[in-house]
């Protein structure tokens, strides 16, 4: 097996062991809408989950770039929304009695933002899949900020607070996807940086 191909396993697995206690960190909120609104509530575990799978198909050697584009975007969007929540409402997280379980998430949640470096010039970018992962993105935060599956609803937190959490959610989900469409142009950059880190051609 090329180290590649086992960069790209091990990180599937690392992203599954954070989906599974995401799914269960979410198991309250849950608990709070039907069924049929689930899909828009996990929205950090959702995207490990969907980034694992991406992981697997590239493994595969599966074509699936729509879908690639939203893991990826979803990675980035939703690490950067954990950290920028930790720090935006830090009187809560960063509180001495859980402050170290937070500086842990903070951590974790960084590697979602940088971890789509890995497979970014595995991933076709053309507007087709941009109008998908965008539209995509925006019925997520419509979900969570229009009507109420976000996760700082079970918090005491201020309704104009969590409002602006919103636009920047939505702001930075339509920025990271233009980003990523430009470094796709030069995808061969970060082959040849995954071909020097680990020896061998990806």
């Amino acid at each position: 097996m090329r180290r590649y191909d086992a960069l790209l396993l091990g990180v599937a697995l690392v992203n599954l062991a954070g989906t599974a206690f995401g799914f269960y960190y979410y198991r309250g909120m849950f608990e709070l809408f039907p069924a049929k609104l689930w899909i828009f509530i996990p929205d950090s575990p959702l995207a490990t989950l969907f980034f694992a799978l991406s992981l697997l198909l590239i493994y595969l050697k599966k074509r699936a770039d729509a879908f690639y584009l939203i893991a990826m975007a979803q990675s980035i969007k939703y690490g950067f929304w954990t950290m920028f929540v930790i720090l935006y409402f830090s009187d809560h997280f960063l509180a001495p009695h859980h402050r170290d379980y937070y500086y842990l998430m903070f951590a974790l949640h960084f590697g979602m933002v940088i971890q789509p470096a890995l497979i970014l010039h595995k991933v076709r970018i053309t507007k087709k899949e941009l109008s998908i992962a965008a539209a995509w993105l925006a019925l997520n935060d419509y979900f969570d900020y229009l009507r109420g599956t976000n996760p700082l609803v079970i918090y005491d937190f201020s309704p104009e607070k969590v409002m602006l959490t919103g636009v920047v959610t939505f702001l930075a989900g339509m920025l990271i996807l233009a980003l990523l469409y430009i470094l796709s142009k030069h995808g061969e950059v970060f082959a040849r940086l995954w071909g020097r880190v680990l020896g061998g051609r990806t």
